[in-house]
């Protein structure tokens, strides 16, 4: 081990940085607050079995595991929605709808040598007891969101989870079968999901080869239709639509587009499924959906939705501005006291430093 390095997924953040991802952090925090959101925090560690009781499949390897002096397992927070749902069942149970934002760093054990990190920032929103008409909300919110980030050219990408599982439970396919299909349509490996299909006897071959190339704008929605053969496929598609038009009335039409094969964490999302895109940046900033069960692990079922903004993500691709100059004062022994007054009245409206001489006196300069 070495004691200068810092461990691998980890890094340090400079100033320039720092001031970056503060400014982006308070933007969009403001955009919740205005909204009716309420700040929430969470200690930065669960008990293990938080997680394995929200997920029957939580993969601990993923962990960053630890025990405390009872012996109990803890872990640092994979996410934030799972410690805001345990919150919500308990010191929050009696009010509802809630309405809470976030900020707070998550940690994932990374593979050694993978690029990814360990410890990343999530910005975001939870909103627990709004039914299925609060999509909407949660969507135009997001739109705020990425609107107020000051950037052109981003996209909200909509899709709904309920496609593709209505027509695997209507096809009664084992749950391996689910998962590896999903998997496959998920990452748009077209020449694998048809070697896949062939060696297997699933009905409805043409609808899941089709699924993966199920992304665009409106259009994409009508040929959804088209291969849709379950009816709640269709009153899915015809929601999602809806949706469009809502979102298109309050402005944000150029910015919208859909997905219907992008089917990811089928154990965690329920139906609306979203991510924010920039140009420019390799993967989602913001990504979020509708989980109704995950609440009712912890108590009662209840609608909940909601979404998260990789602060880290959007600091990386951020051009650096410059700080606003210091006004500096030079300050010699006899000089402390009054440079150190005059200090706090500069500070007042902008940043000042003292700077130290030998020699007597004071010189001010910007």
């Amino acid at each position: 081990m070495n004691q200068i390095q810092i461990p691998a997924g980890s890094r340090d953040c400079m100033p320039g940085e720092v001031r970056r991802k503060r400014s982006l952090r308070h933007i969009i925090e403001r955009v919740f607050a205005n909204s009716g959101c309420r700040p929430i925090s969470t200690p930065a560690m669960e008990y293990l079995s938080t997680y394995t009781t929200a997920f029957a499949d939580a993969d601990e390897t993923e962990m960053f595991r630890f025990q405390d002096g009872s012996g109990d397992t803890l872990v640092l927070h994979l996410d934030m929605t799972v410690p805001i749902a345990r919150t919500a069942s308990t010191k929050l149970r009696d009010e509802r709808p809630l309405r809470l934002f976030y900020t707070e760093d998550v940690f994932k054990q990374r593979r050694l040598f993978g690029g990814k990190r360990s410890q990343v920032t999530d910005c975001g929103v939870e909103m627990i007891g709004l039914p299925p008409q609060g999509d909407l909300e949660i969507l135009a919110l997001a739109c705020n969101v990425m609107s107020a980030i000051g950037r052109p050219g981003w996209i909200l990408e909509t899709g709904d989870i309920r496609f593709f599982q209505s027509a695997v439970e209507t096809l009664g396919l084992d749950p391996d079968t689910v998962a590896e299909l999903a998997d496959l349509i998920d990452r748009k490996s077209l020449p694998d999901l048809e070697a896949y299909l062939e060696d297997r006897d699933i009905g409805h071959r043409e609808f899941f080869l089709m699924l993966p190339l199920l992304s665009g704008g409106q259009e994409t929605l009508e040929t959804a239709l088209e291969i849709a053969f379950t009816p709640e496929q269709e009153a899915c598609v015809k929601r999602l639509a809806r949706l469009m038009d809502q979102l298109e009335a309050l402005g944000y039409g150029g910015h919208l587009s859909v997905d219907l094969g992008k089917i990811p964490h089928l154990n965690y999302y329920t139906s609306l499924i979203f991510e924010g895109y920039f140009p420019g940046i390799g993967s989602s900033v913001l990504s979020g959906g509708r989980y109704d069960r995950l609440l009712e692990k912890f108590g009662a079922a209840e609608p909940a939705c909601g979404f998260s903004v990789k602060l880290d993500y959007l600091t990386d691709s951020e051009p650096e501005k410059p700080a606003k100059a210091a006004t500096v004062i030079e300050a010699g022994p006899d000089a402390l006291v009054q440079a150190l007054k005059l200090a706090d009245e500069i500070r007042q409206t902008g940043p000042c430093v003292i700077e130290y001489r030998e020699e007597n006196g004071l010189e001010v300069r910007q």
